[in-house]
């Protein structure tokens, strides 16, 4: 080959890879913060929406917002057995949670761990919270890593929250070793206890339930790259792994929750809603058909939008907790 035509083609080649480089960098950083760093964007999720599924968001969030106030006067009321407690992540993190433990002459070994979800708050736990408590179980909520008051600049997606999840329920035997444990998640938290409970868990974890939970960080982030941007996974979620790796410290790509329900060997129930327009309600059927064994249910609800089950069908989907948080307490000692 020609020197002149060699040299042309090798500074032709140096370009383009400092041309792909700098776009990894600027649109895998721009997409790493709007979807990972909390109030960057990510938070402000606007859709088309039907005249049906507006009339359904507005009984949502009539619902929502009475739930709120039982919520509140439910807090001050157990004020007198509520214990902040704090651990300190794998990676040096801060995390803060709560204890609501029964009073002496309801005394309980049995808990409910509830994990909310993207860009949610322990506020939002502690809405179920007050009715698991009510049903007698002892109830322990957290803010994720990212989400204040715990530390965190980057969101785990649930890839990292497993982790934090697993010390948490270590945290809480440490003090409570007769303690029974059954994960609620809901969202991010569904996907969280999804891969917590398929990642060798303590053998005091005894069912874990889904509300709502995506199967796969990769597919959500690439659905919302079609819904909210119009553009393709390739290569935009391709720069944003990069990034991600290197701003968050973690591959994305490892967030493949239905890797981790093909390892769960306890009793799961699944709930989803088919109004849901950020996590697709196939999501749960594929994590129901992953988990092995037949002790497993799925409730797919008519109405109501994303994490909208809880107010849409108040009495049912209560209901449905506490027969199955029954049933799997009373089957083991």
């Amino acid at each position: 080959m020609n020197k002149k035509i060699y040299r042309a083609a090798i500074k032709g080649l140096i370009g383009l890879t400092l041309c792909g480089g700098v776009a990894t960098y600027g649109v895998g950083s721009y997409f790493v913060r709007y979807a990972l760093v909390p109030k960057s964007g990510g938070d402000d999720r606007k859709v088309k929406k039907t005249a049906t599924a507006k009339s359904q968001k507005k009984k949502s969030d009539s619902v929502h917002a009475r739930e709120d106030l039982e919520r509140d006067r439910w807090l001050k009321e157990v004020l007198p057995l509520t214990h902040r407690r704090t651990i300190t992540s794998k990676d040096g993190l801060k995390l803060v949670g709560h204890e609501f433990i029964q009073p002496h002459d309801k005394t309980t070994n049995n808990w409910l761990m509830i994990v909310h979800g993207y860009q949610s708050s322990e506020k939002e736990s502690q809405l179920l919270a007050r009715h698991f408590y009510q049903m007698g179980y002892n109830v322990f909520t957290m803010s994720l890593r990212a989400h204040r008051p715990s530390e965190g600049q980057y969101i785990g997606m649930g890839y990292l929250d497993k982790d934090d999840l697993k010390q948490w329920t270590e945290d809480l035997l440490q003090r409570h070793p007769d303690s029974r444990i059954i994960y609620h998640g809901t969202s991010m938290g569904g996907a969280t206890v999804m891969m917590a409970a398929g990642d060798k868990p303590n053998p005091r974890v005894l069912g874990v339930i889904d509300d709502c939970g995506f199967s796969s960080v990769w597919n959500i982030f690439g659905s919302e790259l079609d819904k909210r941007f119009n553009l393709p996974t390739f290569p935009v979620l391709d720069m944003a792994r990069v990034m991600g790796e290197v701003k968050a410290g973690y591959d994305i790509k490892d967030g493949e929750v239905i890797n981790y329900a093909k390892k769960i060997h306890m009793p799961a129930l699944l709930v989803h809603t088919k109004g849901d327009d950020f996590v697709p309600v196939k999501m749960t059927e594929e994590l129901y058909k992953a988990i092995p064994g037949k002790d497993k249910k799925k409730v797919i609800y008519q109405r109501g939008g994303h994490a909208a089950a809880k107010f849409m069908y108040l009495d049912r989907y209560y209901k449905e907790m506490a027969d199955f948080t029954k049933r799997v307490f009373q089957g083991k000692n």
